[in-house]
């Protein structure tokens, strides 16, 4: 079943398509949540102060049975349902009735005093966890390329700890902001030069050296590129 929020006004209330008709029960259900306090507030039967605490309704069943234009005994049966189901619990008294919706604040949110939705907060939350695996996947991924390098040269390497390899390109990434397909172009290309193969051999040192990398590798694909450009056409 889908879950989140759609947003329902408490004007709704004042609608007077809302109240034209007899209620369903789902409209009753719905009628509740509208109805109940968002924050403590209080009602005044029989010149006594009660309080109404949040998420509860202080309205009798005929009130209601006049409001749903029900009978009252449609109301009772109603609420023995509820009560059934555990969605409310019903407090009666000599003095008032209230009804407090159980679980109320899984209808309405806390972010503000009317009750906004927080489903906006939690898909945030969701993207935020979703970019973190998938930025912690990709400096595994990075970490690796360069482990892997190394053992095809080196059988007898000792295997490092790849969490702490993926640390330091995520520092790469986060804090020097490298690019990923740049860190990955660099590990590619030192791991084929005969002096930087031997020399860069963790991440850690992978971090230290980038700049100096990255510009020698710049130069060395330009004198390639340069000596290619130089060399006569075969048919010359």
């Amino acid at each position: 079943m889908e879950r989140g929020y759609i947003k329902l006004h408490r004007r709704l209330q004042e609608n007077k398509l809302w109240l034209l008709d007899p209620f369903t029960r789902g409209q009753a259900w719905v009628d509740m949540l509208l109805l109940a306090n968002y924050k403590e507030g209080w009602i005044r039967k029989r010149g006594i102060l009660v309080t109404v605490n949040r998420g509860q309704l202080g309205w009798s069943e005929v009130a209601l049975a006049k409001r749903w234009k029900w009978s009252r005994g449609k109301v009772r049966r109603f609420f023995r349902e509820l009560k059934k189901s555990e969605n409310i619990v019903h407090q009666k008294d000599n003095i008032t009735s209230l009804i407090t919706i159980v679980n109320y604040g899984q209808y309405q949110g806390d972010d503000t005093p009317d009750g906004q939705q927080t489903d906006s907060k939690r898909y945030r939350n969701k993207k935020v966890k979703k970019e973190k695996k998938e930025t912690s996947s990709q400096n595994l991924e990075l970490a690796r390329l360069l482990l892997t390098s190394i053992l095809n040269r080196r059988n007898g390497f000792a295997k490092p700890n790849l969490e702490s390899w993926a640390k330091n390109i995520d520092l790469m990434i986060r804090v020097d902001k490298r690019q990923p397909d740049e860190i990955k172009e660099v590990i590619v290309w030192c791991q084929k030069d005969e002096f930087w193969q031997d020399n860069i051999l963790s991440t850690a040192k992978l971090r230290k050296q980038f700049d100096q990398l990255a510009l020698k590798m710049v130069k060395g694909n330009t004198k390639k590129k340069q000596k290619i450009d130089d060399e006569p056409p075969y048919w010359s």
